[in-house]
């Protein structure tokens, strides 16, 4: 009897030697799941906010498109007013003093030297 007695000690302390062994196993999987799942999720995460900061970036860009191709429109009207005022003071047309003054080939230089500048600003 004594000796089945000890083999169902030596039995069960094998059979929980096991059990310990295998829940330590789990418990490490469950930690390396665990730290894979984290590392995933962080890695979306900063995607996340590199996407984001992309779109926002993307819509600025947009907006200070939209505000060149303005400026652009605008010096182009001023560049057309000019080049017409010189034309028309060129064909002997009597203008106001404050016109003549406006045509002066250094200023039109200057809005022509604005609207390459901002054209260039243009991705």
């Amino acid at each position: 009897m004594e000796n089945k007695a000890s083999q169902l000690i030596a039995s069960s302390t094998k059979v929980r030697s096991q059990l310990i062994s295998e829940r330590k196993s789990h418990y490490e999987s469950q930690r390396e799941l665990e730290a894979k799942y984290t590392a995933e999720i962080q890695s979306l995460k900063s995607e996340k906010r590199k996407a984001t900061l992309a779109q926002k970036a993307s819509y600025a860009d947009k907006i200070q498109i939209l505000s060149f191709e303005t400026k652009i429109r605008e010096l182009e009207g001023k560049l057309d007013d000019l080049e017409l005022e010189q034309v028309l003071h060129g064909s002997n047309v009597v203008e106001e003093p404050a016109q003549i003054s406006s045509s002066d080939p250094k200023e039109i230089g200057s809005l022509r030297l604005e609207l390459e500048r901002a054209r260039d600003d243009l991705p």
